[in-house]
């Protein structure tokens, strides 16, 4: 245990207070591992969460972006409706008079 390795087992026998001393680390050893592992799992599971919000985050960039392509299209057709209006109705986009 001295070295990180904390798969050591203590073989404890006895009740004097070394051999207390020794299930109390052994307790310890275990009560850590069983603590490294939630590290380790909740670690995982964050890394999974981060690609997941990662991938969100991208279609919604996307669909963002589309939706901005999309606003683009719709301002040029609004901004050339009246030109087009005025052509189809034979007006001179001047001063409105019909032809």
């Amino acid at each position: 245990m001295k070295k990180g390795d904390l798969t050591a087992e203590f073989d404890v026998s006895g009740k004097d207070e070394i051999a207390q001393i020794a299930q109390a680390l052994s307790e310890m050893a275990q009560n850590l591992r069983e603590s490294i592992e939630d590290i380790r799992q909740s670690s995982l599971n964050l890394t999974d969460l981060s690609k997941s919000l990662d991938e969100s985050t991208s279609r919604q960039s996307e669909s963002l972006n589309q939706m901005a392509r999309d606003i683009e299209e719709i301002t040029s057709m609004v901004e050339n409706t009246p030109s087009e209006c005025y052509q189809i109705r034979g007006c001179d986009e001047q001063d409105g008079e019909f032809r």
